[in-house]
């Protein structure tokens, strides 16, 4: 049986919607925080309730109620942790645990980033890989609702999946083209690049060093939308096929380098642009500026002939891989 995690900061709202939700459905679900403390409103903005992980929803519970409970009750508060009481008995924070999970959904942004250090820190203590998958859902009670049938469908057609590995990438994309809280593509992206990162270490690999793979992510987003705009852009749209097509090539390509000991002789972000420019030639797609030299200096920061040279060692690794 998959076993899932979901996890938001305080293990208090978004987690525990999709826990109550996961569980009703029979999923094996478990759910955490990331945060130091659990916070909570309080009667201002400078007076939070604050609790430790560990304290019983319960006597949280009872501790707000006789404090305020008619603020409490008209902000949802109360009717939250009367949920929460019945799902569990307390809020748990992800960093006190050591279990393996299959699948981890995290609720926001800096909440993966900190799951994802987390299970960096760990070096592979269960020699498992695990899919972290961001859904960025704002902190409220209707958000958390909606959020939480994201997840859930993300659940379902996982546990339905016969080969996990294989189907992940159109998992992904039939959720972002169907449901409200979509995960954003360039999050994933970088789930994907952590994900990685935490196989690379489990398997005895150097990750001490900076990877073209981000790089990748956030040029070819760029590039996306400047096409259509004239300038990077502000929003985290999902990027059309062709795009993805030279996304996955690229990616390839900078696994091969990694393998090959690129990455102790160039520019991690020189290295991510190059595999681009490969990975647009195999596409037969052009550049979207005049020249390779203004190309490189505007995404890479580098010129265009050492871009030039790392996209010669590319493509000599290439060749070198089908002889």
């Amino acid at each position: 049986m998959v076993k899932f995690a979901v996890i938001c900061a305080s293990n208090m709202n978004r987690s525990m919607e999709a826990h109550y939700q996961l569980k009703r459905h029979g999923y094996n679900i478990r759910s955490f925080g990331t945060g130091s403390q659990v916070r909570l409103p309080g009667p201002t903005a400078a007076q939070p309730n604050i609790y430790g992980f560990g304290t019983a929803y319960d006597k949280i519970y009872n501790e707000l109620r006789a404090q305020d409970k008619a603020l409490y009750t008209r902000n949802g508060l109360l009717a939250m942790l009367e949920r929460n009481r019945t799902v569990k008995q307390a809020p748990q924070r992800f960093h006190s645990e050591s279990v393996s999970y299959d699948i981890i959904f995290t609720c926001e942004e800096r909440v993966f980033d900190a799951v994802c250090e987390e299970l960096l820190n760990r070096s592979g203590t269960h020699s498992k890989p695990v899919h972290v998958i961001n859904i960025e859902i704002e902190d409220n009670h209707k958000e958390a609702t909606i959020g939480a049938k994201t997840i859930l469908e993300l659940a379902r057609l996982i546990t339905e999946s016969k080969d996990l590995e294989r189907d992940m990438d159109g998992i992904i994309e039939d959720v972002q083209n169907r449901m409200p809280h979509n995960p954003l593509f360039n999050s994933l992206r970088y789930t994907m690049t952590q994900g990685e990162l935490i196989l690379m270490r489990v398997l005895g690999f150097n990750v001490n060093v900076e990877l073209p793979h981000t790089w990748i992510a956030e040029i070819l987003y760029g590039m996306a939308w400047w096409r259509d705009n004239g300038h990077p852009p502000d929003d985290t749209e999902a990027v059309d096929t062709r795009v993805k097509q030279i996304a996955s090539t690229a990616w390839r390509l900078a696994n091969e380098v990694v393998v090959a000991g690129l990455v102790d002789r160039f520019p991690a972000r020189s290295i991510g642009a190059a595999c681009i420019v490969t990975a647009l030639r195999a596409h037969k797609e052009p550049l979207p500026v005049k020249t390779l030299d203004e190309w490189a200096k505007l995404w890479a920061k580098t010129s265009g002939s050492q871009l030039a040279l790392i996209q010669q060692a590319i493509e000599q690794n290439e060749s070198s891989n089908f002889n």
